[in-house]
């Protein structure tokens, strides 16, 4: 009986652990989403600034405040950590913000503000998962490398603080070239097809292209992830 009764025990502490490192996950992956999201309504937006006219991209934009705000009451519910707790009562402000820039017409000044959020946002997921010991370094996941690039590159041309922004294209290339080094498949050769479209000279910007480019690279991402 007693045997039995330490069984008991010990298989529940297993499910119980179970049960909390698959919570983990869950809030771990929601919390990537935000990052994501985060920098996908800066690009998207910058590409609105240059594409004014495209009805897809500003229902897009909705999507994705929608989204957002679905991983952030999830986040929110599920974890047990206060210092996650408080890091999203701060995103929610600029959050709120850019939700509350997006109903107005677009302009520079918004767009400087959007990437603002945007980082503050994505800085703030990063740290949330730093909570949950979680190395973003080692991840293979290239969805936010493809979606900062793309940002830079449009915020440069924008002529939102080109200098700065140049560099942070360069350093988030490098960062995803890092990734994909020593890998051989559709979406390693088609990024070196394609880098250098991201001539960032001012006389060379092609955002429909660019645009184009990313979201057919981020469908291959589903390809390589599955392979690494």
């Amino acid at each position: 009986m007693i045997v039995k009764k330490i069984f008991l025990i010990m298989f529940g502490a297993v499910l119980f652990s179970h049960a909390f490192a698959n919570e983990d996950l869950k809030i771990i992956q929601a919390t990537k989403n935000i990052e994501y999201l985060s920098e996908k309504i800066a690009k998207d937006y910058l590409y609105l600034h240059s594409n004014p006219n495209k009805i897809a991209t500003r229902a897009e934009l909705s999507n994705i405040i929608e989204r957002l705000e679905e991983d952030f009451r999830f986040v929110a519910k599920s974890t047990n950590k206060v210092d996650t707790k408080n890091i999203l009562d701060f995103l929610s402000y600029s959050k709120d913000q850019i939700k509350d820039i997006l109903d107005k017409d677009i302009s520079i000044q918004k767009a400087v503000l959007i990437l603002d959020h945007s980082e503050a946002l994505s800085e703030g997921a990063q740290s949330i998962l730093k909570t949950y010991s979680y190395d973003s370094l080692k991840d293979k996941d290239i969805r936010i490398n493809l979606m900062r690039i793309s940002k830079f590159y449009m915020a440069s041309h924008a002529g939102i603080n080109p200098a700065v922004n140049k560099k942070q294209l360069q350093h988030e290339i490098s960062m995803l070239e890092m990734k994909l080094k020593g890998s051989k498949n559709s979406l390693n050769d088609f990024w070196y097809a394609a880098r250098d479209l991201l001539d960032t000279q001012e006389d060379y910007f092609i955002p429909n292209i660019v645009f184009i480019v990313m979201n057919n690279m981020e469908n291959l991402t589903k390809k390589y992830e599955k392979n690494n």
